[in-house]
């Protein structure tokens, strides 16, 4: 069986030949096919998963004219730190008429890469993914390994293996365990078995037919009619979608004998102007050991074209009860918004919806709070699976990042209710809004997760140029960490570190430390939810299978910048790096 990308290969071959001769020249004006390496796998991953992306917005629109600027410069950003490599600049798209913040301190110059071009690799053909990496100076690389930068389909396990120290790509092993919504309900209903309450934000389901009595049992204890929701485990853009009252349940069942995932149906929606709503929420992890999860300002909410109601009759009109644009871009009641914080449309932008919310007296504050608890529990419950596999198959801990597409409705006491959650959130611009919320996503993430600038385009002299001389010597494992200091970390009476502690930090746990701090001068619209910096402990602690050395690390380290005083009696630099001597001393 042909798969997609062979497909495209074949009958773009003569155009793809011509490109190959002019790599430096990418026309942004026309879709391009990616020879991806053999080290990238096939379709499907290891485990057989459906690799498409989420195609909310899944139509053809005009490609985004090439980027005017000099694609041999590049702009960099020096961290704060001494010995730190330099990181690529990703600035936004000249037309959204937003220019880049730098935080106080931070420098940053730009460079030529025309006789060391640096190269992008991308699977997706999203305007906003290739239009932010030529904006950056990168060149796309159609094949081969000399890639820096890569935003490609999902990987076998094995596969990121290969990956290098000076690579980044935007998948870790094995995303599906939330990413798929039969692997989401079990990963879910294990975490309420152990922690009950705290898990209960997702609709109560099964996965049919293997739980077939125990869905019968929990239908046999309703003391009155209900309403049910059938998806198929691994689709998208709303197919095979049904919600069935549950006097129609015997007729259903009998006539579908096929995979389900059943959910109890979210009757009672908070509607506005009689209309049903959900949010698109996205998400960046840059790391899992330790983890750190950062919310995107912005978002969208998407609604129904048909108002709402719950009469049995209804409930095949997928116009009423589904979100999702794919399906309701095709009613003619369907309308584009005007502007980004318009109100007058079938999608709003996030913050237009909070905006609306607090012009109605609603407590916004409590539920941006409740949604980023509910952000934070779903990815910690993945973390188990998640962090071994990142260990066992990812050399550098750096390697890898992942943005997931959070799907919630809220009930009519403005609850969040997890739906679901996407690993390859669409990106398609398919109106003015869309293109400027991806627009601001794509350049943020790259930005946030840092892309080091090669070794060869550090500016003589710059007192980061050191450390891409240094990075090339590293073999093997970092030096390990003293057990003193593991069982400091480890300490839970201990909440924060003094500075004989400080004095106990090897290479790796300065690298963790100043790789988080880094992280927060690219943040962008990004805001970092863990680990959270204004809580003395962290809250969150008890969700997790075991307690991760690297994760308590950070914790106490975020408590420690705050206690000034302590480290001016010590007189200790807290930033004086244990890598390489340098005697220029930087503080936050």
């Amino acid at each position: 069986m042909e798969t997609r990308l062979g497909l495209r290969d074949r009958l773009e071959l003569s155009r793809l030949k011509l490109e190959k001769q002019a790599l430096d020249t990418v026309d942004l004006d026309k879709p391009e096919a990616c020879e991806d390496d053999d080290s990238f796998g096939s379709e499907e991953d290891a485990e057989g998963e459906d690799l498409v992306e989420d195609v909310d917005d899944d139509e053809v629109v005009a490609p985004q004219p090439p980027s005017t600027q000099n694609r041999t410069q590049m702009k960099i950003q020096f961290s704060r730190f001494p010995n730190r490599i330099p990181t690529i600049c990703f600035d936004y798209p000249s037309d959204l008429q937003v220019s880049r913040q730098h935080s106080p301190g931070i420098n940053t110059t730009e460079i030529s890469s025309e006789t060391n071009p640096v190269f992008f690799k991308c699977y997706w053909e999203r305007n906003c993914v290739k239009n932010a990496f030529v904006r950056a100076g990168f060149c796309r690389l159609l094949k081969g390994k000399k890639w820096t930068a890569a935003w490609i389909k999902h990987m076998p396990r094995t596969s990121f293996k290969s990956i290098q120290a000076h690579q980044k790509v935007n998948h870790f092993p094995d995303p599906w365990i939330i990413g798929r919504k039969d692997r989401l309900m079990k990963t879910i209903n294990s975490m309420k078995r152990k922690f009950a309450s705290a898990y209960s934000f997702a609709p109560e389901g099964f996965l049919l037919p293997s739980q077939m009595d125990a869905f019968q049992r929990c239908l046999d204890r309703e003391s009155g009619p209900s309403m049910w929701i059938f998806k198929p485990p691994a689709s998208a853009c709303g197919r095979g979608i049904r919600v069935i009252h549950s006097t129609q349940l015997e007729t259903f069942l009998k006539s579908k004998n096929r995979k389900w995932v059943v959910q109890r149906y979210l009757s009672s929606p908070y509607l506005i102007d009689g209309f049903k709503f959900d949010l698109r929420i996205y998400v960046v992890v840059t790391c899992f050991d330790p983890l750190r999860i950062y919310l995107f300002q912005e978002g969208l909410a998407r609604f129904c074209t048909v108002k709402y109601s719950t009469q049995p009759s209804h409930l095949k009109n997928r116009l009423m009860h589904l979100t999702n644009y794919s399906v309701n871009k095709k009613n003619d009641t369907f309308k584009a918004s005007s502007t980004p914080a318009a109100m007058d449309g079938s999608k709003w932008s996030f913050t237009a919806l909070l905006a609306y919310l607090q012009k109605q007296g609603k407590d916004i504050t409590l539920l941006q709070h409740k949604i980023r608890d509910i952000i934070c529990k779903t990815i910690i419950a993945a973390e188990s699976h998640i962090t071994p596999l990142t260990q066992t198959y990812v050399k550098h801990r750096h390697a890898c990042y992942e943005l997931f597409g959070f799907d919630m409705m809220l009930d009519s006491s403005l609850e969040p209710w997890l739906i679901e959650v996407n690993v390859s959130p669409s990106l398609m611009g398919s109106s003015p809004l869309d293109k400027r919320i991806k627009g601001l996503l794509m350049s943020d993430i790259f930005h946030l997760v840092g892309h080091n600038v090669p070794p060869q385009l550090i500016p003589e002299g710059s007192n980061n140029s050191t450390s891409a001389n240094a990075d090339k010597k590293k073999v093997g494992k970092p030096p390990s960490t003293s057990r003193k200091l593991f069982d400091i970390v480890q300490d839970y009476k201990i909440t924060a570190f003094e500075p004989g502690h400080l004095a106990l930090f090897c290479e790796d746990d300065w690298d963790i430390v100043y790789s988080m701090e880094e992280e927060m001068d690219r943040l962008g619209h990004f805001q970092r939810i863990y680990p959270d910096e204004s809580s003395g402990e962290d809250r969150y602690a008890s969700y997790f299978s075991c307690a991760r050395y690297a994760n308590r690390l950070c914790q106490k380290w975020l408590q420690t910048k705050r206690k000034k005083e302590v480290q001016k009696k010590a007189g200790y630099n807290v930033l004086q790096t244990r890598v390489i001597p340098n005697k220029s001393k930087k503080s936050l």
